[in-house]
């Protein structure tokens, strides 16, 4: 049977993901590096079953054309940068909130491990 498995690799992004944007919100995800990784944490954040955190971010997806993230660094930060600032604050703000506890999400990790631990030690 096939099962849809987070790996360690999704799990230390959806880490990374959450600590960036306690630090500099949705924005500074999306403007850095780590924003071409947009689809493989939205699928993570589901797999973990991290509804809020989810719905937030896929909400947050919407922000670019027909929710695709462009790859391409520059190409993000010109869409963001091409809408004012006062707008993008009022889009990610809210959003935000819903990240803005870590800790909020950790009980979702530690589930995870639990339940599969050959993925993370062995």
């Amino acid at each position: 049977a096939y099962e849809i498995r987070l790996s360690l690799v999704g799990s230390e992004m959806c880490i990374e993901t959450v600590r960036e944007i306690c630090n500099g919100g949705l924005e500074q995800f999306f403007s850095n590096s780590s924003g071409m990784y947009s689809h493989e944490v939205r699928e993570a954040l589901r797999l973990l079953g991290a509804t809020e955190h989810a719905a937030a971010f896929e909400q947050a997806l919407t922000i670019f054309p027909d929710k695709e993230v462009p790859l391409d660094q520059d190409e993000r930060q010109s869409i963001l940068e091409d809408i004012p600032a006062s707008q993008r604050s009022a889009f990610f703000n809210p959003l935000e909130e819903e990240f803005f506890s870590e800790e909020r999400i950790w009980p979702y990790f530690h589930r995870y491990i639990d339940a599969h631990p050959n993925e993370f030690f062995r």
